[in-house]
């Protein structure tokens, strides 16, 4: 098989048989596209808020009490209930930033989190650290 044999063959595919292979590759595209922007309008509609959290000064407990808080965080993974609310409204898996800030030798926490799982949060923390100090701020 010559060169110009396999031309006249993949323009036979191309060209002759596109009812075959053009829906099916539009089909991906629009998948693709309409994933894309539900995903972006839920995303750009959750309400964000940022947890400032100051320890107590002087902490009697292990570092692994931290592990106990982040453990409880991991309550918010698996929030896409169904296919209907991934395919049709956008939902995608919820998730939090936890950044430690040291500053003039104080150290600071600050959790972002959609404001839904503010209760979550606070709970956790309150739990294991009760003197703690737990405020919003902006962003």
């Amino acid at each position: 098989m010559d060169s110009f044999e396999t031309f006249k063959l993949v323009y036979k595919f191309i060209f002759d048989l596109w009812w075959l292979w053009l829906p099916i590759v539009l089909g991906i595209v629009f998948f693709e596209s309409w994933m894309y922007y539900i995903q972006r309008v839920y995303w750009q509609g959750i309400n964000r808020i940022i947890l400032e959290i100051k320890p107590p000064r002087d902490i009697d407990q292990s570092p692994k009490i931290m592990e106990h808080v982040f453990a409880g965080f991991w309550g918010i993974f698996g929030t896409v209930a169904n296919k209907y609310q991934k395919y049709f409204q956008g939902v995608i898996q919820d998730y939090f930033s936890f950044e430690i800030v040291g500053n003039n030798g104080e150290i600071h926490f600050f959790l972002r989190i959609p404001a839904k799982y503010r209760n979550l949060a606070e709970a956790q923390i309150y739990g294991h650290y009760p003197q703690a100090e737990i405020r919003e701020v902006e962003d």
